[in-house]
């Protein structure tokens, strides 16, 4: 059967706010200016799906029909699935917020997906103010994030990384941020933070975390920085935290490989984060890594950021 949710007017009188307790089963979905939500449900669509104006769908499990080769989110609207298993096509399903591969298609628009793998045949776009958390983005043709766009990584500890066969272009006031999201900084004050270069903790003042350096001595005597590790060759690894109360997570890790072209006027940022606090003095986040595995061309007027946080 086919089920809809909302209408023309639904936004004018209010979200279309659809909450299911159980599995739905359907020939068709079509979703107006609203919101279907069947949290640690399946939702499973056999023959096709009208989605229209600002909506949102989230279910545990999405089986979208086997004929759909393009998926566009549009802006204000978001899809969030933990696995999307669609009859018929090479799609995989991987982790904690699931998998989306396209076997014969693209994906656009500028609304929100998660998803923690993401592999597309053809080509990615997405337009102003798009947002995508991945952590691993594969794109046959061409990737093209438009201003105000913003990739990040689908969780803490993952890095973000992506191949594009052809060119991929971040354009000015886009963001690939992934700053703050490796190691994380001690909560306690004489807590050292986590990770390989971890800073030691200070009743007046934490060490801050280490990576492609030393980390910095904090104001305690006994708070050393973390040291160095890692490779300035072929940087791979997150930052670690720093040391004393609130202190500072590191950076996480970006990893771009392109066939042709990387045009670069956006902003990609692996900086480790300040102190989450004003009580306690922690050290600040170690710098994480941005690792341009390959590019025939590298253009562009854009900025790289791996630093460390006071």
């Amino acid at each position: 059967f086919t089920l809809q949710v909302g209408g023309p007017s639904a936004y004018d009188k209010g979200r279309a706010d659809t909450p299911f307790t159980a599995s739905l089963s359907l020939d068709r979905l079509v979703l107006a200016d609203a919101h279907l939500a069947a949290s640690g449900r399946t939702v499973a669509i056999a023959s096709s799906i009208d989605f229209r104006g600002r909506y949102v769908l989230s279910a545990d499990t999405l089986q979208l029909p086997a004929s759909l080769s393009a998926l566009t989110v549009p802006a204000g609207s978001a899809i969030s699935a933990a696995n999307l298993l669609p009859a018929g096509l090479d799609w995989r399903v991987d982790g904690s917020m699931g998998a989306l591969s396209l076997s014969a298609g693209s994906l656009s628009g500028s609304g929100s997906i998660s998803l923690t793998t993401i592999t597309l045949s053809g080509s990615l776009t997405l337009d102003e103010g798009a947002r995508l958390w991945t952590s691993s983005l594969t794109v046959a043709m061409d990737a093209s994030i438009g201003r105000r766009g913003l990739l990040l990584p689908s969780e803490r500890l993952m890095p973000f990384a992506a191949r594009v066969g052809r060119d991929f272009t971040l354009a000015a006031g886009a963001t690939i941020s992934v700053a703050g999201l490796g190691f994380p900084g001690s909560s306690g004050v004489f807590d050292a933070g986590k990770g390989p270069g971890s800073g030691l903790g200070g009743f007046t003042g934490g060490g801050g975390g280490g990576y492609g350096g030393a980390g910095g001595q904090g104001k305690n005597v006994s708070a050393s920085g973390g040291s160095a590790y890692g490779s300035a060759q072929d940087p791979v690894d997150f930052g670690s935290g720093g040391g004393g109360g609130e202190a500072g997570a590191g950076g996480g890790a970006v990893l771009i490989s392109v066939g042709r072209v990387l045009t670069l006027d956006g902003l990609i940022d692996a900086s480790g984060a300040g102190l989450s606090g004003t009580s306690f003095g922690g050290g600040g986040g170690a710098g994480g890594s941005v690792n341009l595995c390959q590019a025939a061309e590298l253009e562009g007027s854009g900025m790289i950021l791996a630093r460390g946080a006071l």
